[in-house]
């Protein structure tokens, strides 16, 4: 019988030290924490290329008089991508405005020259943006030797391109 009882309060001893010795286990086995997935950096490109105005929009050609054209002064900033854009991987989104220049070179107005729509508008909105910020040297009329300095205006087109959520540079000719 007391071999019995012994036996018994072995078995009862051993389920103790199996259970320590499944809790020393997993004490024991520091977990590794999984690093956070990291997001795709998303970017976009823009290029952009002005669009000739007609005969009917330029200043008329007039017998002794010429005009010095104005150039853009400066780092012109291009329009960015609109971030909250590039996770749609939207196909191509061009937009044409006609930026309205005062005398003295400062960018007045960008007027789009294609009403914008729900896909369109935020891309109208960073051109606008962008433009706002250029700025010109006066455009120039010289009659007889003596020059003043007229307002103007300028289209250009802005193509937002992404592929892959990465930029896809080029000159649109």
């Amino acid at each position: 019988m007391t071999f019995r009882g012994t036996d018994r309060h072995l078995r009862k001893g051993s389920h103790w030290i199996f259970l320590l010795l499944m809790l020393a286990g997993c004490a024991g086995t520091p977990r590794q924490a999984m690093p956070p997935p990291q997001p795709i950096e998303r970017r976009g490109s823009v290029e952009e290329s002005t669009i000739e105005s007609t005969a009917a929009e330029s200043y008329p050609v007039e017998l002794g008089v010429s005009y010095e054209s104005p150039v853009i002064l400066g780092d012109y900033p291009l329009p960015d991508y609109p971030a909250d854009q590039l996770a749609l991987g939207l196909p191509p989104v061009t937009v044409d405005v006609r930026v309205i220049v005062s005398s003295d070179g400062r960018v007045e107005r960008v007027e789009s020259l294609v009403a914008p729509d729900e896909t369109s508008r935020p891309f109208h909105q960073a051109t606008s943006e962008a433009l706002l910020r250029w700025e010109f040297s006066p455009l120039r009329r010289v009659e007889n030797g003596f020059a003043t300095e007229v307002p103007f205006h300028q289209k250009y087109r802005f193509v937002f391109t992404q592929t892959d959520g990465k930029p896809a540079v080029g000159l649109q000719r």
